[in-house]
């Protein structure tokens, strides 16, 4: 379920940078990371001590 909400999410970001020629690869990678959930960026992290695991 969560690997489809981040697909349908995922394929959203670039449908919409496809079908606008105003709308930037940053802007398009700054939707694509607003899409992911904080967790997944943070992978093997250790987020109370702030390092790597």
């Amino acid at each position: 379920m969560v690997a489809q909400f981040l697909a349908h999410g995922f394929a959203g970001v670039v449908k919409e940078w496809l079908g606008d020629p105003e709308v930037t690869r940053e802007d398009l990678v700054d939707a694509a990371v607003a899409c992911a959930p904080a967790w997944w960026a943070s992978a093997g992290q250790d987020l109370d001590a702030g390092t790597w695991a």
